[in-house]
């Protein structure tokens, strides 16, 4: 079952090639992104141990917010999408 599973999701991976890069690059970048915020922050908070830096709640909810608002419009975008559709032609392409 499984096989059957990944044999037909990388069937559709090859078959929309575009949206397949924006997925992998919007993950690498992503991870990207969180390892270098990673390296920042533990290289500001471990070299000053005598005069610790204050880090506010704030600072770490902007960017949650933000990345929660981008996500929030792509499935928007996507759902809106997948409405207009036909779903006669998604289903030819099974």
């Amino acid at each position: 079952m499984a096989k059957n599973d990944f044999k037909l999701a990388w069937r559709k991976l090859l078959k929309n090639k575009g949206f397949t890069f924006l997925n992998i690059l919007g993950l690498t970048l992503g991870f990207t992104g969180f390892i270098l915020s990673y390296q920042y922050i533990n290289r500001e908070t471990s070299y000053d141990k005598w005069n610790s830096l204050q880090l506010s709640w704030w600072s770490f909810l902007i960017p949650i917010f933000c990345i929660f608002m981008l996500i929030l419009f792509s499935i928007s975008f996507q759902s809106i999408k997948v409405a207009k559709t036909n779903p006669v032609d998604s289903l030819r392409d099974e």
